[in-house]
């Protein structure tokens, strides 16, 4: 269960925006958006590969990649570019993302239950943007033992 989601920009280092219907990633020489996620996984009885389902809600042309965030204590009501955990390298990417689709981005094998932190980034200047837990069509995972 994704349990906390917002964006942070580099322009508003020390705006939230954990109330907002989406998440947002866009890369450019004036400007970075990243997303965070923070998922709750329980009721495993072991490891389990880990797929992250984003609904498309505005397209971009580039590539979206997943990195794992080591820090699992940051909130959505409270994380800002400011104090937004550092990113590890990225583990998993999806080409081009088209308005009113599915993506899916395989994040790897978790060890079991616990709770986890992974962060959005892309590779272009254009903005892409996915539904939020705010949202209709909200990010989730899914689970493959």
């Amino acid at each position: 269960t994704v349990t906390d989601d917002a964006y942070v920009r580099s322009d508003l280092p020390t705006s939230t925006s954990g109330n907002a219907a989406s998440l947002r990633v866009r890369t450019s020489s004036s400007l970075t958006i990243r997303s965070y996620l923070k998922i709750t996984i329980s009721g495993l009885s072991g490891p389990a590969n880990a797929t992250l389902r984003l609904y498309v809600a505005d397209a971009t042309p580039g590539t979206i990649s997943a990195h794992p965030v080591a820090d699992t204590s940051w909130s959505e009501a409270t994380l800002t570019w400011s104090n937004g955990p550092p990113l590890g390298s990225a583990i998993a990417t999806t080409p081009a993302a088209s308005l009113g689709s599915w993506v899916e981005l395989n994040l790897g094998s978790i060890p079991g239950n616990g709770t986890f932190s992974f962060a959005l980034t892309n590779n272009n200047g254009d903005v892409a943007w996915f539904d939020s837990t705010e949202a209709t069509n909200k990010p989730h995972i899914i689970l493959t033992p």
